[in-house]
């Protein structure tokens, strides 16, 4: 969840030389389009947000034409092809992307609001939240999406919390209209810390998934 300067380092990389590959999934072009920005390829998992609904699994690259050629060169000697239903369905669900990232953004806004002020929490890590991303109020990014950490104070919490949620879903994956939360391993060399659980917030009401998480939290005691 660290919040970097896209423009920066896209810079920094094409004054070395290199080629600069970004990986979008989890902003989607709705919040960052980092081809405008310089970059030479942006790619996505569309089984993420820009299908949107969870059904579908596939994958996109787009930018410079000369390199998705080579990309697209090797894709035929190798395989790899997005299959017709899954391409259907992710072409429908893309219709909606602007609305579901709007909402996505503004209910992870609201319940990292409440969870950094929760006893049970240690810190939030969501960039539009000042206390974590210091530009979150002037940086160009205005909105950031449906992905944030938390870190809890007791391993209690870290490790019950998948048992006691009702309306959020305790699975792998994220993107979708349902919530999620994945409780991960401490990890120092990744940047994972210890307590620490992953959240996916989907598209339901956000007043019902902080009530949610409120009862959960009590749970674990």
């Amino acid at each position: 969840m660290e919040v970097l300067d896209t423009p920066a380092l896209i810079k920094i990389a094409r004054q070395a030389g290199a080629t600069v590959i970004v990986d979008n999934t989890w902003l989607t072009p709705y919040l960052l389009q980092p081809f405008r920005l310089g970059a030479d390829l942006v790619i996505h998992s569309v089984t993420k947000y820009m299908g949107g609904h969870g059904n579908a699994m596939g994958g996109v690259v787009s930018g410079k034409k000369a390199l998705v050629d080579k990309i697209v060169k090797a894709q035929n000697w190798f395989g790899g092809l997005l299959r017709p239903m899954d391409a259907f369905l992710v072409t429908q669900g893309v219709k909606t992307l602007p609305l579901r990232m709007r909402q996505h953004s503004r209910s992870a806004q609201m319940i990292t609001e409440f969870l950094q002020s929760h006893p049970a929490v240690a810190r939030v890590r969501y960039g539009g939240l000042p206390a974590w991303n210091q530009h979150a109020e002037s940086g160009s990014i205005k909105v950031y999406g449906g992905m944030l950490g938390i870190e809890w104070k007791n391993d209690a919490v870290h490790k019950n919390l998948g048992r006691h949620v009702k309306l959020i879903i305790n699975q792998t994956s994220l993107g979708d209209p349902v919530t999620r939360i994945m409780a991960r391993k401490e990890e120092p060399d990744r940047g994972i810390p210890e307590h620490y659980t992953r959240v996916s917030i989907g598209l339901e009401e956000p007043e019902d998934l902080i009530a949610d998480f409120k009862q959960a939290i009590e749970q674990c005691g």
